[in-house]
């Protein structure tokens, strides 16, 4: 009886113990961008925080309507780096084409200072079959690159969150 207890002893005591564990990295699905690339920005406390739809978005909310007699809007925000996302203009043409009857000759262009030079670019149109839809996007430059909110939905709700959505913009840092 002892030989077999110290057969296991021995056994237990030789035995290779399994190697250290290497904790792995974890990835984030989307996170192209380093955190303190993008920019911070409060959003009103009626928006409802949504996880982005696609990887282009870092930040997407449901906006309601004040009245209560629209559907919701969306609101989202874009950053794809130092050289991406196109000029300007290109952008502009981007978005008129997501709504019907839209274009940069009847869009409303405005210029403004933020924490950052900003441009407002403010469309109307029909989105599919459902008319009267607003988008308003705000371009923000930094040194690092655009930076991209957008504001979409019926223009009713769209225009009663205008005064925030603005002061969103231009307080981003």
């Amino acid at each position: 009886m002892k030989l077999a207890w110290l057969g296991l002893a021995l056994a237990v005591g030789c035995s290779k113990s399994p190697p250290p564990q290497t904790p792995t990295k974890t990835e984030s699905p989307g996170e192209e961008r380093k955190p303190e690339e993008l920019l911070k920005f409060q959003a009103p406390a009626a928006w409802g925080s949504q996880t982005p739809s696609n990887r282009l978005r870092k930040a997407q909310y449901s906006v309601p309507d004040k009245e209560k007699r629209q559907e919701d809007a969306e609101f989202t925000y874009s950053y794809f780096g130092p050289s991406g996302g196109g000029t300007l203009e290109e952008n502009i043409d981007r978005w008129a084409a997501q709504l019907t009857g839209a274009s940069r000759e009847n869009a409303s262009i405005e210029k403004a200072t933020g924490v950052y030079p900003v441009t407002f670019v403010d469309l109307s149109g029909a989105l599919g079959e459902k008319t009267g839809w607003r988008m308003s996007v705000a371009a923000v430059e930094t040194p690092k690159g655009a930076h991209y909110f957008k504001l979409l939905g019926p223009e009713a709700t769209v225009l009663g969150w205008a005064s925030e959505f603005r002061a969103l913009v231009l307080g981003a840092k």
